[in-house]
């Protein structure tokens, strides 16, 4: 899934900016259900994982993603109608390590 950020300013010349960048978001196992069954477009969360950058090859061309792995999630807003949601939930998962991934983490 896909997560917004977005940045509000001022600029030099007095006019209000607003910058929106976009995240991948990969989740795994129980986190990954957990997001499936709760999370909906505009819902506010709080995300902490590690940055991973894949490549593959299309059309004789090596194409690159960076996406963020998913370790700990927080639901940032309130229940929603027929949701068993009370407040605020978070939720944690801890996947192995992938061949082939990167060995710095860095926290969100």
């Amino acid at each position: 899934m896909s997560l917004a950020t977005s940045e509000k300013y001022t600029d030099k010349q007095g006019q209000k900016v607003e910058k929106t960048e976009w995240h991948n978001l990969v989740f795994w196992g129980k986190l990954a259900e957990i997001a499936g069954q709760y999370l909906h477009k505009g819902d506010l969360i709080a995300v902490e994982g590690s940055i991973e950058t894949v490549s593959w090859e299309k059309d004789g061309q090596k194409l690159y993603k960076t996406q963020i792995k998913v370790t700990n999630m927080e639901m940032l807003q309130g229940k929603r109608e027929n949701e068993p949601i009370n407040g605020s939930q978070s939720a944690q998962i801890d996947h192995p390590r992938q061949s082939g991934s990167f060995t710095d983490e860095i926290p969100f």
